[in-house]
């Protein structure tokens, strides 16, 4: 058990909030997870699972209302849900409060950046990127399941936006203790690029498909078309000064959904639940770069066009 004074808030209470809550919960280190609405009971008992593992938690869950002081804030809201969860809680935030990014997609650092220049320290906030495969079920009593369908990791580095130094978060090393594979790094612009195309790669296509992860490796057209959007993606990467080689990030790609075959991508439970999806973050940000630099990117266009489509 840590023996700091500190506490830690997770922001959103989807699959990455309950990940991180349940391992809190089982390092004993003092952590809240945040609801926009006043949780339900059935919000402070839940049972986690990785393969055959089955614990069961009691976690701390208060409305954002409710919240009047961050030492440590983890935002694990959704790409779209960033602005609006930022104003939730901002009064709650003072000069020395650390905040850390765990959005798919880009453009978050920018606008919590923007968001809080008044408010924190911008060396405080540190993005960051996780390939954890997580989803939500609830078992025949209504019980909240946290079902961990693929472990990966957490890498996080400093505010490259307004900082070339690599000043590591004060507490690092109790994000460590979750064994969540947490490590620092000081190329995190490089690897949020990275996990970008990774995302463009997998969540469209099993969205707009309706399958598992794993099931892109199992078609030779669900292939192909991963195939495409990563040839793509090189030529941008490349121009931009990602280096990068397309048989590298294929690799890369197909790695992630290897690991992570059993998950619902993100994107996919928000189309099953009608929910908005992060395909501006991640999709859109990518084609609009693109435009910048006068790149054609046809096959992401298609994908983007066709979760658009969706919710319609």
């Amino acid at each position: 058990m840590t023996d700091s004074n500190t506490h830690w808030t997770i922001q959103g209470d989807g699959a990455i909030g309950h990940l991180l809550a349940c391992r809190f919960s089982q390092s004993n280190i003092p952590a809240t997870l945040v609801s926009r609405s006043k949780p339900s009971e059935d919000h402070f008992k839940v049972t986690y699972q990785f393969n055959d593992d089955v614990q069961k938690h009691s976690l701390k869950v208060q409305a954002v209302t409710e919240i009047t002081e961050v030492d440590n804030l983890i935002l694990a809201v959704k790409a779209q849900q960033v602005e609006t969860a930022i104003n939730d809680i901002r009064n709650a935030l003072k000069p020395s409060s650390q905040i850390f990014l765990l959005q798919n997609g880009m453009g978050t650092l920018e606008k919590v950046t923007e968001l809080l220049t008044d408010i924190i320290d911008p060396t405080n906030i540190f993005p960051g990127t996780n390939t954890h495969g997580v989803y939500l079920s609830r078992n025949a009593t209504g019980l909240i399941q946290v079902i961990h369908a693929g472990f990966g990791n957490i890498v996080l580095g400093s505010n490259y936006l307004v900082t070339k130094q690599h000043v590591q978060p004060t507490y690092l090393e109790e994000l460590k203790q979750l064994s969540l594979g947490v490590s620092w790094v000081e190329d995190i612009e490089r690897r949020l690029w990275l996990k970008l195309a990774i995302n463009a790669a997998i969540n469209p296509l099993t969205a707009f498909h309706h399958c598992l992860n794993g099931e892109l490796m199992h078609s030779d057209i669900f292939r192909e078309q991963v195939e495409s959007l990563c040839n793509e993606s090189t030529i941008l990467f490349n121009e931009i000064g990602v280096v990068i080689t397309k048989e590298r990030l294929i690799r890369e790609v197909f790695d992630v959904i290897v690991k992570t075959s059993g998950n619902q991508s993100s994107m996919l439970q928000d189309v099953i639940t009608k929910k908005t999806t992060e395909i501006e973050a991640i999709t859109g940000y990518l084609l609009k770069k693109a435009d910048e630099y006068g790149i054609s990117m046809d096959q992401h266009k298609k994908v983007y066009d066709s979760i658009v489509n969706l919710k319609r």
